[in-house]
């Protein structure tokens, strides 16, 4: 379809028009015949085009674990259990991004803060990092502790994400050691899916 806006000629593709039906854009209340309406209906659908489409995943919220593909809730689980993962967002639109916090990690000695900021990426996964520096002394000391997290909205559950990665690297002493607690997790009690272990966002 092609419309004279005066200036020239606005073109839009049938996949253009069926997008901007399915969002709801008022194309059919405009008739045909009139060149004003003509306009309005090109900028009704250029704004539907843009204002219309998916919005960005919100990350932010507090979030428990779940357990396995089906992310299924453990009913026996205490109201009050510490999360293991809480992601807080700043600012608005294209200026918006995350910072997560770990909570789980206080126990096993591990940072719970991010450093700097995170944005979602073009797959719309989120890549945090962690850092805390170590302490030596005579007797032992503390390693220091490098961490990246890895989150992606999960593909078909409202308020639920994936966690995919958890990574450290451990250094003390002039030794080095990695670890996946992701995979740790999985050995354990936390039921997983071959795509990480599925969180639930408290709402």
């Amino acid at each position: 379809m092609a419309i004279q806006n005066g200036q020239g000629e606005i073109s839009f593709s049938d996949q253009d028009i069926n997008k901007a039906k399915r969002a709801d854009c008022p194309i059919r209340s405009l008739k045909k015949g009139v060149n004003v309406r003509k306009i309005l209906l090109a900028t009704y659908c250029l704004l539907c085009l843009n204002a219309c489409s998916d919005k960005p995943y919100a990350f932010e919220g507090t979030y428990h674990l779940t357990e396995g593909e089906q992310c299924t809730l453990d009913v026996n689980a205490e109201k009050d259990d510490a999360p293991v993962m809480e992601i807080i967002a700043h600012g608005q639109g294209k200026s918006k991004f995350y910072v997560a916090k770990i909570p789980v990690g206080a126990a096993m000695g591990l940072p719970t803060s991010s450093n700097g900021n995170s944005s979602p990426t073009e797959k719309n996964e989120l890549n945090f990092s962690f850092s805390q520096e170590g302490k030596t002394g005579f007797f032992g000391g503390k390693p220091s502790i490098d961490m990246t997290v890895t989150v992606v909205p999960h593909e078909s559950k409202k308020d639920f994400i994936w966690l995919k990665k958890w990574d450290a690297t451990a250094t003390h002493n002039g030794m080095i050691k990695h670890l996946s607690l992701l995979q740790e997790m999985q050995k354990g009690d936390a039921k997983a899916s071959d795509k990480g272990i599925c969180l639930s966002k408290k709402v």
